[in-house]
């Protein structure tokens, strides 16, 4: 299904937004991207099943996709980008924001859990796809910091990670994710390098144990949540960060970071009993 679509204006900076056609009487839901990604990780959220029961509003971050570029992109800088989206789409596009869901994958969930932080009064659920909430699993932002301590980052981006990693390894395995690398030709460089320094300061040792600021946020939250990954692609780590916390997670047979990608049919049965519960 083609996407309707629209470019919110910030100031100096340009959000762009693709949804379906609001209707008041259903639930919205606002879908996150994660690191280097755009809206396009969540086609098929417009299509049935989600996309028949809920109003979806998926985003660019601002330094990805189509949005524009940005002289913050921190997390809590692209939260507060979040809210003007909803009050965008609440008061612009008609959708109601009285039973709004965040859906954000895997970096994506730093600034939803802010957000969601800073304003549970407005949202009433939130569903992380492999969410970066421990320190355990970023493994393309640990590359990143990496490269760019050595002062190779732009190198390591285009040849490392964008051809070899990603065009000649990871598509071959699973082929559903080619929007990823479509996705990466916009994404702009120095939004990605800040997002993934940024993700490397979230955890910090205590003793012998990660205290993580995101996951601490996450699990401070009062609201429904449900935290999905595949069951081959998390760590042991962060699983146990799960359990030791008691949040609620379902775990769904892949081994591919992308969840709604590789299992697509599930993930949204899923997220449209969440959203319309």
């Amino acid at each position: 299904m083609r996407p309707l679509e629209a470019y919110l204006g910030l100031g100096p900076e340009t959000v762009y937004l693709a949804h379906n056609a609001p209707r008041p009487d259903r639930p919205t839901v606002l879908l996150v991207h994660g690191l280097g990604d755009s809206h396009l990780a969540w086609t098929e959220a417009l299509g049935p099943p989600l996309g028949q029961a809920a109003n979806v509003l998926a985003l660019d971050l601002a330094g990805y996709g189509r949005s524009s570029a940005a002289q913050d992109y921190s997390f809590a800088a692209q939260a507060e980008r979040l809210r003007k989206v909803l009050e965008f789409a609440e008061k612009d596009l008609g959708a109601p924001l009285d039973r709004l869901c965040l859906a954000a994958h895997s970096m994506g969930a730093a600034p939803a859990v802010l957000l969601c932080a800073g304003h549970q009064d407005l949202v009433k659920g939130l569903v992380l796809v492999e969410g970066s909430i421990s320190p355990h699993g970023s493994f393309v932002s640990a590359k990143a910091r990496e490269a760019h301590g050595r002062g190779e980052f732009e190198a390591w981006f285009e040849k490392d990670f964008v051809e070899d990693a990603i065009l000649n390894q990871y598509l071959k395995t699973f082929p559903c994710c080619g929007h990823y690398f479509a996705s990466l030709m916009f994404c702009r460089r120095p939004a990605f390098l800040a997002n993934a320094l940024e993700l490397g300061g979230l955890g910090q040792r205590e003793g012998d144990q990660w205290r993580h600021e995101i996951g601490e946020a996450y699990a401070g939250l009062t609201m429904p949540r449900l935290y999905c990954h595949g069951n081959l692609s998390t760590p042991e780590p962060a699983k146990r960060f799960l359990r030791d916390r008691g949040l609620a997670a379902k775990a769904l047979q892949t081994d591919c970071h992308f969840v709604m990608k590789h299992r697509p049919r599930e993930f949204y049965r899923l997220l449209r009993d969440f959203v319309c519960q």
